[in-house]
């Protein structure tokens, strides 16, 4: 069971990160630079952290897909999302690291998605 299944309605996973990527750019440019580290909610994360955590997820996931589509009952490992924060990395450089990432991803994922029906997997 997809846990964003909810999100994504009659939607293809796909296609929402494929226009997410496209998005990002404009996102970041309309918080701009002197937002994007600024707390607007207390005890929530940044657009900086939130940038972050997308590209955490598009580095973690390709490993993830891999695995479900070569490992027999895979089981999906969870990781603590704020124990991954590095404070000291710019919104610059984690742009760029997540479009490298969403590069690969969408290349692997281009390549295997007619795999779906043979993974198998279950995530705790």
């Amino acid at each position: 069971m997809n846990p964003y299944s909810e999100y994504l309605g009659n939607r293809e996973p796909i296609e929402v990160l494929s226009e997410t990527v496209e998005k990002l750019p404009q996102i970041v440019k309309d918080i701009g630079g002197n937002n994007i580290n600024r707390q607007l909610i207390t005890g929530k994360w940044t657009a900086n952290e939130i940038l972050r955590h997308l590209t955490h997820v598009e580095m973690l996931h390709p490993s993830r897909i891999r695995f479900a589509l070569t490992t027999e009952n895979f089981v999906v490992q969870p990781f603590d999302q704020d124990k991954w924060m590095n404070p000291n990395t710019s919104w610059e450089t984690t742009l760029n690291a997540f479009f490298a990432s969403a590069e690969i991803q969408f290349n692997f994922i281009s390549k295997h998605c007619g795999r779906r029906e043979k993974a198998s997997g279950y995530a705790p």
